[in-house]
């Protein structure tokens, strides 16, 4: 009789409950260890979400069906406050203004996203995550690694988990603790550690407020992103009549909250009635040398898998999880060999996009607010272009593209050597990460790892 594969997971977030889904449905046994107790837990993250709709498919979750400005179909909320997923209220056409509001994008941008009730959809991914088997344990914090650690990536052998003193064995350990990527430090290798960059710690803030739809508001009082304000971006997405959110994301230490509150004090006929809110750090770094070790594999915000133009990570996080199950569920064992294609699934895959995305960004977000209002009045920061940005899609400049903004900005030197270098900067990531090795060998990681200093 053949054994049942054991899993253990940290962290119950979106990777994690995907991961447990997964892995339970495939056959492992899987235990999953939540730090928070459940009140916290299910109280956590009090607010909604814009996901992009073709993750809910790829997830086998509820697909919400846009018809116009509206969405119809499971999940969707019958009206405001009642429970669902999903906001009613879809956004086909973003428009995106400039900083100080003087002008926009000639063309809008394609919005492939739904906006998504945080709590509702832990509540459901709890749900899938119980009717596939998975023993979920809440108020209990993974505090350390069992088997061989501190050593070589080639000898990593994480055989479980310890809680409280106590060791629970294992064949494979996930880390889906978030951010901070707790367990992929405490194995002790170099290649699961993050490159820390000054430009990688951000953060986000909003509110969700009632609005006076029949008060005066200014002209742009619509659906919007207004983008490069701070060196990050600002939104206003209504979730249905009479509810609005406004908020936005810029580098860490910027006053984001103030900021967003100073765009809202704009609005008079937004009211001082805030229905949900919050904030907290996103970490905008590139995912470790390697997501796998051996009996080990790195899901979500933990392997750096947040779009790094918009700061979503739900939906990304789901492509992750369903990577690295597909593999596990596939895996003759669980040692580095077997689980290297899960590396190269997502470093050549959507770690690419992400990575020349971030090489982008980290580089444009030096213009001023006057250079971003020049390149939308130029046309050269395009609605096209955001689409693309905002969806997670790296879209190189072409030649004849690079040619009219060098004509267009021959007397502005300075704007177009920066236009250059972050068009070049993101080549060279997304050409790294499409040669990421197809299997594992140490030699050709390191020279791979080496391309990157």
């Amino acid at each position: 009789m053949t054994k049942q594969k054991r899993a253990i997971i940290a962290g119950g977030g979106s990777a994690g409950l995907m991961m447990a889904r997964e892995l339970a449905s495939a056959g492992f046994d899987v235990s999953l260890f939540e730090a928070l107790d459940e009140p916290s837990y299910m109280s956590l993250h009090d607010w909604s979400d814009a996901v992009e709709l073709p993750a809910f498919e790829m997830a086998g979750m509820p697909v919400p069906i846009p018809e116009g400005n509206r969405f119809t179909g499971p999940g969707v909320r019958p009206a405001p406050g009642e429970p669902g997923l999903f906001e009613p209220h879809a956004i086909p056409d973003l428009a995106i203004f400039s900083p100080d509001y003087s002008c926009r994008t000639k063309t809008d941008v394609k919005f492939r996203y739904v906006v998504t009730d945080r709590q509702e959809l832990r509540r459901i991914q709890l749900e899938q995550a119980d009717s596939a088997g998975v023993e979920v344990i809440f108020g209990k914090n993974v505090d350390g690694l069992i088997g061989n650690l501190n050593c070589p990536l080639g000898e990593i052998k994480i055989e479980g988990v310890r809680v409280d003193g106590t060791d629970y064995p294992a064949d494979l350990v996930i880390d889906a603790s978030g951010r901070d990527g707790n367990l992929r430090k405490m194995a002790g290798c170099d290649a699961l550690i993050v490159k820390e960059t000054g430009k990688a710690k951000s953060e986000a803030f909003r509110t969700v407020r009632r609005y006076n739809k029949d008060a005066p508001a200014p002209f742009n009082f619509i659906d919007h992103y207004r983008y490069g304000a701070y060196q990050g971006y600002f939104w206003i997405h209504f979730h249905d009549e009479g509810i609005v959110d406004i908020g936005g994301g810029m580098p860490f230490g910027g006053g984001i909250k103030e900021k967003v509150l100073e765009l809202v004090s704009t609005f008079p006929n937004v009211t001082d009635e805030e229905l949900r809110g919050g904030g907290g750090l996103l970490y905008l770094n590139e995912p470790p040398p390697t997501l796998v070790a051996g009996g080990f594999m790195v899901v979500g915000d933990s392997g750096g898998q947040l779009n790094p133009t918009n700061g979503c990570g739900v939906g990304s996080a789901w492509i992750g999880a369903l990577a690295a199950s597909r593999v596990a569920a596939q895996a003759k064992d669980f040692s580095v060999e077997s689980l290297w294609p899960y590396n190269k699934a997502w470093f050549s895959g959507r770690g690419a996009h992400y990575a020349a995305l971030n090489a982008v960004k980290n580089l444009l977000q030096e213009l001023s607010h006057d250079e971003v209002t020049m390149l939308m009045r130029l046309n050269i920061l395009s609605g096209e272009l955001l689409t693309n940005n905002l969806n997670g899609i790296f879209a190189p400049s072409t030649l004849s593209e690079s040619l009219r903004a060098l004509g267009l900005l021959f007397r502005s030197p300075s704007l177009l050597s920066k236009l250059l270098k972050a068009n070049s900067a993101g080549k060279k990531a997304f050409s790294r990460y499409m040669s990421y090795p197809e299997s594992w060998d140490e030699a050709t990681l390191n020279v791979w790892c080496a391309t990157g200093l």
